[in-house]
């Protein structure tokens, strides 16, 4: 348990924090309105969003308006909902490598949320010799953190988030790019959790997208060290996780967990995910398990396959000290894909060993084809929770029974145009100086592929998303009309007109 080391961490009570008597104020930033400075209302809004988090008391609501802000904010204890308005792709928090780009430290409540901005260019939360969170730093605090974009970050704990005792629930992320280097220059203890790192901390993580992070030692995709003592569950829920890498450096026996590791005596729940593509250079490219005897796991309706370099090697699963119930599960090797070292694994029903039939793996698109034949193989008696979807958003059945993986297949195997395709929005704005669009395309065939064609001349291709979704991209478009035409693979032409200004 390396991170137990840290003498640094002092744990301090949980705050109950309540809201005042006053009414709940919703405050608006907008970095259009810069240098402001502006008092916060929607006619005259901040400029920063740490100006409004400043001003702002538990309960209130900050609205964050298209744009990007170089800064790091903190939420300073307090129990706030702070939202874009338009969504990550347009709304960024950007850290300059300065510091955790996000920082909840102060035993934040429950009712606390950051949603919907992309998060980049943090450093981490220094305490003097390591660096905690690259994109998000959490301590004492129960934030949910939904439908974001948590990319380009490095630390040496959670390169992309860190979670510190509490509990956070991580709710339909995007988290990719991520690095956990070692910079603990004495004991070479850090580097661990490319992704996502837990430490003596309560996770639920539910539809997130985990790829292409990267660890120095363990836990590529994820990583988590809580004490013996610890009982807090930890649930994975319809969370996609490939191509992270555990790399393991000095010291020997690191890079262990590509997609996952985890040291822990609680419960691990394991649902409807899909680890693929990930890599550790010591053992467990997919998932690696460890306790002192008392941790009691469960895999169920998912897949660990492709992981690694070499199938059937015990490297999809590897285990230490730990009880292990599968069932419902694709394993690459079935049984053979799992290192049992000192520990017992009970080998249910509906278990299956065959190619998931990915869309397209030279792309790294990991949702299942809808002929894959583990479309409605999953457990016959599974009830989502309330609300529960998979990891695009789609409702978690949708046909007879679950489909294992985080994916629910859509359409049914060899459909062709759906006959509800059709162009959903083409607007144009002006930012910064330059006209910019997207043509969002919906209800189409997933797999299908489709052409976007403007009358101002440029085209773009793609494919369609497993939620019958597209989107085609624009930018430096001229002033004035013009018309979005969208034709689809399938025969499928629908057209929308825009206006730039």
């Amino acid at each position: 348990m390396y991170r137990s080391m840290r003498r640094w961490l002092a744990v301090a009570g949980v705050m109950v924090i309540a809201a005042g008597a006053n009414a709940e104020t919703t405050w608006y930033v907008d970095d259009d309105n810069c240098p402001g400075p502006g008092n916060g209302s929607e006619g005259s809004p901040f400029c920063q969003v740490q100006a409004a988090i400043d001003i702002a008391v538990s309960g209130d609501t900050i609205l964050v308006l298209p744009g990007t802000y170089v800064q790091a904010i903190d939420y300073k204890g307090k129990t706030l909902a702070i939202r874009s308005t338009d969504g990550p792709e347009v709304t960024t928090l950007d850290g300059d490598f300065q510091n955790s780009v996000v920082r909840l430290r102060g035993a934040e409540g429950v009712g606390t949320l950051l949603e919907g901005f992309t998060i980049t260019n943090g450093r981490g939360f220094s305490n003097g010799s390591v660096y905690l969170g690259g994109g998000i730093s959490t301590l004492n605090s129960f934030p949910t953190i939904r439908n974001n974009i948590i990319i380009n970050n490095r630390a040496s704990y959670g390169g992309g988030v860190d979670v510190d005792h509490g509990h956070t629930i991580l709710d339909h992320n995007v988290i990719t790019g991520n690095i956990a280097e070692d910079t603990h220059i004495i004991l070479h203890i850090s580097g661990d959790g490319g992704g996502v790192s837990v430490f003596r901390g309560q996770v639920t993580m539910l539809g997130n997208e985990i790829y292409n992070n990267r660890a120095y030692r363990d836990g590529g995709g994820i990583w988590g060290d809580l004490a013996p003592a610890d009982t807090m569950p930890i649930v994975l829920r319809d969370n996609l996780i490939y191509n992270n890498t555990s790399e393991g450096t000095e010291g020997g026996g690191a890079g262990k967990g590509g997609g996952m590791f985890f040291e822990a005596n609680s419960s691990i729940e394991i649902t409807g995910c899909t680890f693929t593509g990930n890599s550790g250079a010591d053992a467990g490219d997919g998932i690696t398990l460890r306790s002192d005897g008392d941790l009691a796991a469960t895999l169920y309706n998912s897949v660990v396959y492709g992981n690694g370099s070499t199938s059937g090697d015990g490297r999809e699963v590897d285990l230490l000290s730990v009880t292990l119930d599968v069932s419902y599960c694709d394993i690459e090797a079935g049984e053979g894909g799992i290192t049992a070292n000192s520990s017992v694994v009970n080998w249910g029903a509906g278990n299956v060993d065959v190619d998931p039939m990915f869309k397209d793996l030279e792309a790294d698109d990991y949702h299942l084809d809808n002929c894959s034949p583990l479309v409605n193989a999953g457990d016959p008696a599974f009830v989502p929770q309330s609300g529960e979807t998979d990891v695009d958003g789609n409702e978690r059945v949708l046909r007879g029974a679950v489909d294992i993986g985080a994916d629910e297949v859509v359409f049914e195997c060899g459909a062709g145009c759906t006959g509800s395709e059709r162009i959903g929005g083409a607007k144009c704005r002006l930012k910064n100086g330059v006209n910019k669009m997207t043509v969002k395309l919906m209800d189409g065939v997933p797999g299908d592929t489709f052409t976007v064609t403007l009358s101002s001349g440029p085209g773009k291709s793609g494919t369609i998303k497993d939620t019958g979704r597209g989107k085609a991209k624009f930018s430096d478009l001229p002033a004035g009309p013009g018309t979005a035409t969208a034709e689809w693979g399938c025969g499928a032409v629908d057209a929308k007109g825009y206006d730039c200004p």
